[in-house]
């Protein structure tokens, strides 16, 4: 399993559109992944003193890039978890990344050519299923 504790140099965190980098505890935010088997997941805490932070809901989407502006994980909120504080309140979120839309049954009936790339399949996939996501199209390829 692959674990990346990230460091302050990784300042961007944006939840449903909102950056949240600020609220954030860095201390919690871990990116793991399995390999091939399930989609990589996000966790993070959230400082929430005055509850303004309602943006930070379950199904939305969740962006997390470096210093130098490269994604470094691209998804959506998949559990958020409110803890009340003496003041305000802490979100626990767990995040799943995006691939999620290939792994999971989003269809129960649909028809595709039988010959269609797989480039064509994941930009329609991610056009009809996952829009709010900003992909880069340019990028997926087929793997002879």
């Amino acid at each position: 399993m692959l674990l990346l504790l990230l460091t302050p140099d990784h300042p961007s965190l944006v939840v449903g559109g909102v950056d949240v980098t600020s609220s954030c505890d860095i201390h919690t935010l871990r990116v793991a992944g399995s390999g091939m088997a399930d989609s990589e997941t996000l966790d993070f805490e959230l400082a929430d003193p005055t509850n303004a932070l309602s943006s930070v809901v379950e199904n939305a989407t969740v962006s997390l890039t470096d210093s130098g502006g490269l994604l470094t994980f691209g998804g959506f909120a998949q559990v958020v978890r409110p803890e009340a504080q003496a003041v305000g309140r802490r979100l626990a979120v767990r995040c799943i990344s995006k691939g999620i839309l290939l792994d999971r049954l989003l269809v129960v009936s649909l028809t595709r050519s039988a010959g269609e790339s797989d480039k064509t399949r994941i930009e329609y996939l991610l056009t009809t299923y996952g829009a709010q996501l900003s992909a880069v199209y340019t990028s997926i390829a087929t793997i002879n």
